[in-house]
């Protein structure tokens, strides 16, 4: 994995005079529950060259915790480089974090319900990490894409799917509290580029709309004001939408890649 610690760094450097803040590499430290993580707050602005969520990455909703090796791997990498970590949890009281799967303490905790994104985050470059790809997931990564609309330059998302769970079952087959979980990668690692397409159209873009856990939320990404240009470990292999916000979606998963 140190090819993408030093892309991390690599893109850190090149954006260093944008006038976003910088943050120091250091040593990650294990994660007491106990122990307090600053919060951010509702509406507060925050900014870096690179930031990275990670959503609810917890057995509640994970139940097998097919995400839970990725998660940590790459959040010790990110903490290494100097990136600065934000988990998303439903609650912050230690009775309920005892269920996030997170080895090592983030830089600030956001309450979210359903993956929403409560802050209003900028960045050159988002990374996603966590989260039920089809639901909690989609919901933060639609957050974060609206709140940085318009931009003129594309909004760069990169997904790492070996730290990602997803269903594990077919559409017309009800889930259950025991259906088991799916790491992303190891599902998008069997499709062809066009199946990806499919499945993203299918799974994570549905009825031409990103994010369909919260629809009461503030926020709405919709193909029609969206282009997706779809990367599968740095080849683009699509777009989906036509609109004229570019975003980057850029799925890593070959864990040795390094993205660009």
């Amino acid at each position: 994995m140190k090819f993408y610690v030093l892309f991390l760094v690599a893109f850190s450097i090149a954006f260093s005079t944008t006038g976003f803040a910088q943050s120091a590499p250091k040593a990650p430290q294990e994660w007491n529950v106990s122990e307090y993580v600053p919060h951010l707050k509702i509406g507060q602005e925050f900014q870096n060259d690179t930031l990275m969520f990670v959503t609810h990455a917890a057995t509640i909703w994970d139940r097998t915790s097919a995400a839970k090796k990725g998660v940590n791997q790459h959040v010790f990498e990110a903490l290494t480089a100097g990136v600065p970590v934000i988990y998303l949890v439903n609650d912050d009281k230690p009775q309920v974090l005892a269920n996030f799967y997170e080895k090592y303490k983030p830089d600030y905790i956001v309450l979210s319900y359903a993956g929403a994104v409560e802050i209003k985050p900028h960045a050159k470059l988002f990374i996603f990490s966590g989260g039920f790809f089809e639901l909690c997931l989609g919901e933060t990564i639609r957050d974060v894409i609206a709140i940085n609309t318009p931009s003129a330059d594309p909004i760069n998302a990169v997904i790492l799917a070996d730290s990602i769970y997803a269903s594990n079952i077919p559409n017309n087959v009800r889930d259950t509290p025991n259906t088991p979980r799916a790491n992303l990668a190891l599902v998008l690692r069997q499709m062809s580029d066009a199946e990806i397409l499919q499945y993203l159209s299918s799974h994570f873009l549905r009825n031409g709309e990103l994010g369909q856990q919260n629809w009461a939320g503030s926020y709405h990404v919709q193909l029609k004001d969206y282009s997706f240009r779809i990367f599968r470990d740095g080849k683009d292999i699509g777009t989906l939408g036509s609109g004229k916000q570019v975003v980057n979606l850029k799925f890593v998963l070959d864990k040795d890649f390094i993205g660009n």
